[in-house]
């Protein structure tokens, strides 16, 4: 990715309806991911409630652990039993870029690119990271497009 893949802006409030984990150290994060996707489909489809908007993951850690996050945007008042209802705030300014794969797994690649232009152009990253899946092949999408947003302090 080259300077120019990157850009930043305001990233919007969202209502999420959530799968949320605890992942450790040694855990790999798409093989917990993976399942929390596979689990908010299931109930989202179960339930019959609507997105409002590409699914998002977000990701935040303390240093020892990371909590990833599986969610589908939905009216705050329609997050179904076995979901979590999620806030995310409003965030002024971000760094952004767009990933496109094949396999969903070369999304660090994405991610490790996007830390290194955080620190290139000496910012700080805070407060949850975000990807938000405009197109996946499970949408009929031949790859996935996502959207990585990683908020600065």
């Amino acid at each position: 990715m080259s300077h120019s893949d990157f850009h930043t802006k305001a990233l919007p409030a969202l209502e999420l309806a959530a799968v949320v984990a605890q992942v450790g150290e040694s855990d790999n994060v798409g093989d917990v991911v993976g399942p929390l996707f596979d689990r908010l489909v299931q109930t989202l489809a179960t339930t019959g409630t609507q997105r409002r908007g590409p699914d998002i993951g977000y990701y935040s850690g303390d240093g020892e652990t990371l909590t990833a996050a599986a969610a589908a945007q939905v009216a705050p008042d329609s997050v179904p039993d076995g979901l979590t209802a999620v806030a995310l705030p409003a965030v002024p300014r971000a760094l952004v870029t767009t990933w496109t794969g094949g396999e969903i797994s070369g999304i660090q690649q994405g991610w490790q690119a996007l830390v290194r232009e955080v620190e290139a152009r000496e910012l700080t990253g805070v407060g949850p990271c975000r990807e938000v899946y405009l197109r996946t092949p499970f949408d009929g999408g031949s790859a996935w497009v996502v959207e990585l947003q990683q908020p600065l302090g």
